[in-house]
Order: C-alpha cells, then sequence, then structure tokens
C-alpha cells in the first residue's frame, strides 16, 4: 500500500513536471520567435544604414572566416 502510494506520488509529479516542461518550451519558442524576428530587423536596417560596418556589428569577435587558411577575429 504504501509502496504503491509512493508510486502514484512519484508518477503524479512526474506528469506535473512534464505539463510545466510543456509549457515551459512553448512560451519560450514563442519569445524566442519575437527576439529572432526583432534581431533580423536591427541586423537589416544596421546592414542598410551602415553597408560593411552595420554587417560587423552583428558578428561575434571570435568569428572564424573559412578560407584556404581560416582567418580567426
Amino acid at each position: 500500500m504504501k509502496l504503491r502510494r509512493q508510486l502514484s506520488t512519484s508518477s503524479m509529479m512526474s506528469l506535473g513536471l512534464v505539463v510545466l516542461s510543456s509549457f515551459a518550451v512553448l512560451s519560450f519558442a514563442q519569445g524566442g520567435e519575437v527576439a529572432l524576428l526583432k534581431a533580423d530587423r536591427n541586423f537589416n536596417k544596421a546592414t542598410q544604414e551602415k553597408r560593411l560596418d552595420g554587417w560587423m556589428q552583428f558578428m561575434a569577435d571570435d568569428v572564424v572566416l573559412l578560407r584556404a587558411k581560416p582567418v580567426v577575429g
């Protein structure tokens, strides 16, 4: 009886965790889409206004250019 109650409690907690995780993923996905679109618009605006300098604003400091001999930075 005690084991059955523990299993039931564990099962309910696991189910609750799965449901909460699903909501968190959906919420992040929706927020992530908005953030991605905003970043894309900012990139577009910067490259239109500043051309190469606008492009470079969005490059990481440690970007690797793949050439015959890779260039870092």
